[in-house]
């Protein structure tokens, strides 16, 4: 496989590209804030899901932040908090989204594991 990095990003090569990378990330930062609160509109579809029977339900910026908000009081309420690690074994539904976002909100960790993974 041949890598080729534009000359637009300032690298010569892929390997270069990778030792170069930073994260710029500042210090307060807060992905729900750029995932779901900083809608203007919160009533705007934010996520589709069409279920089993063939239903489309759709789940706007504010559901997603209040379900959110209900789940990560949940968390918090069994002591999950910041730095923690929370595992999310839940298949592509809403409530993987709701699931992260709750995460996020409490200051932890999602660890995404695949529903085929079992209890074994």
């Amino acid at each position: 496989m041949t890598w080729h990095i534009s000359q637009d990003l300032g690298f010569e090569t892929y390997d270069e590209a990778v030792d170069q990378f930073e994260w710029d990330v500042p210090d307060n930062y807060n992905i729900v804030w750029d995932t779901v609160k900083k809608h203007d509109e919160k009533e705007n579809p934010a996520l589709f899901h069409l279920t089993p029977d063939g239903q489309r339900k759709t789940y706007s910026f504010s559901d997603l932040d209040r379900l959110s908000n209900e789940f990560a009081d949940s968390l918090s309420s069994l002591g999950i908090g910041v730095d923690d690690r929370v595992v999310v074994m839940i298949s592509q539904h809403p409530a993987n989204s709701v699931a992260n976002l709750a995460n996020w909100k409490v200051g932890a960790t999602s660890v995404l594991a695949p529903t085929l993974l079992g209890q074994e």
